[in-house]
């Protein structure tokens, strides 16, 4: 489990420091800072995700159950993924944490 949970972290953190770069990007040139902010999403979800999954293990949530409820997000989401919010961002947002759910079960459950 130590090994899942370092490895998660990484993760975390990896992703928390391109976010940061890309918060200094914004100050410097928003207008190309955002037209390129495509992994931005990406990085924003795995924080989410990730941080999700370690609060879970770390509380002793089996890594099975953990599993099964990211299925089930996963299942739920993308069976409403044609319903699609006026903001596009969130359609975005929606559907990177969608991938970072199957990357998760993929690399660490």
């Amino acid at each position: 489990m130590t090994v899942e949970l370092n490895r998660i972290n990484a993760r975390i953190e990896q992703a928390k420091k391109a976010l940061e770069k890309f918060n200094a990007e914004v100050l410097v040139d928003p207008a190309y800072a955002f037209a390129w902010a495509d992994s931005t999403f990406m990085n924003a979800a795995r924080v989410q995700i990730y941080s999700e999954i370690k609060y879970s293990l770390e509380n002793d949530v089996s890594c099975e159950k953990v599993k099964q409820n990211f299925v089930d997000f996963i299942m739920r989401e993308a069976m409403s993924i044609n319903s699609k919010s006026t903001s596009q961002c969130a359609n975005i947002m929606k559907e990177c944490k969608i991938a970072v759910a199957s990357e998760a079960i993929e690399m660490f459950l």
